[in-house]
């Protein structure tokens, strides 16, 4: 069982992506098998800080992470220490103390076989707020504090502002607090279709509205057509009622995201 350690307070300088203004096109690359790749994957595909990232942007995060082997008993990151990598498990058994007022240690969470640890210390600059020590012999995939703020939150940042501007454009949505505008980009997550793909369809129930983000919609008789910056399928939401049509990919490549009872297209 995977257990997350709480941290009280948060006093610290974070990371500002937009004042971030080096370059992007820098590329960090561990060589790795296809059976390597494939694992690691699997592993970070459904982290909530990748979910916003596209396919070439998610082989950046593989191809710049490196497997660090760990042994028993070792002590992988150490409260108080500066937060220098990010981790992500490949397998093993891994404890979470935290040291306490009098001096002892008290064990607050742990993660086996899966999981991710080590990213508030890069977020906001801060100490580690616990210790994480190898139960067992082990395997861990790393990326260091300049990469996970490149890859990892400066396209996240980016693409939640993306976001934000198609819920801008839905007239149900305006009146979203930002905060509340926030949390629904956050929750979007991306799906890819291709020309003649079915998206909705007619009679269905429905599971969420859709966002054009690159490519074009359009539905059967060709009731009307939506590009880059439209939306559908909220009508089904608001009534409770079936699809009333359906809706298919028509470019070559259209990308979406799903989730909340909203998506929006990629």
């Amino acid at each position: 069982m995977n257990t997350k350690y709480e941290l009280q307070d948060i006093f610290a300088e974070h990371y500002d992506p937009e004042e971030d203004e080096d370059d992007d096109n820098e590329k960090i690359i561990y060589p790795k098998s296809d059976e390597q790749r494939q694992r690691l994957g699997e592993a970070v595909k459904n982290i909530l800080l990748f979910r916003s990232l596209d396919p070439l942007e998610m082989s950046e995060v593989i191809d710049a992470m490196f497997e660090r082997k760990v042994e028993e008993g070792e002590i992988v990151i150490r409260q108080g220490d500066d937060g220098d990598y990010f981790y992500v498990i490949s397998d093993g058994t891994y404890k979470i103390v935290v040291s306490v007022d009098d001096g002892s240690e008290r064990e607050v969470g742990e993660y086996t076989g899966s999981g991710s640890f080590g990213e508030l210390a890069l977020m906001y600059n801060m100490p580690r707020a616990a210790t994480v020590k190898a139960m067992t012999v082990g395997s861990l995939w790393a990326m260091s504090r300049h990469t996970f703020r490149k890859i990892v939150l400066k396209r996240a940042f980016r693409k939640r502002k993306e976001y934000e501007n198609l819920i801008e454009k839905v007239d149900m949505l305006k009146s979203l607090e930002p905060y509340e505008k926030m949390s629904l980009s956050d929750a979007l997550l991306p799906r890819r279709f291709v020309s003649g793909d079915l998206i909705i369809r007619q009679d269905d129930e429905a599971d969420g509205m859709y966002f054009v983000q690159e490519g074009i919609e359009g539905h059967e008789q060709e009731l009307s057509r939506l590009e880059k910056g439209g939306y559908f399928g909220e009508l089904a939401l608001i009534t409770h009622r079936p699809r009333a049509a359906s809706a298919y990919a028509q470019s070559a490549e259209f990308w979406m995201c799903t989730r909340l009872s909203a998506c929006w297209v990629q």
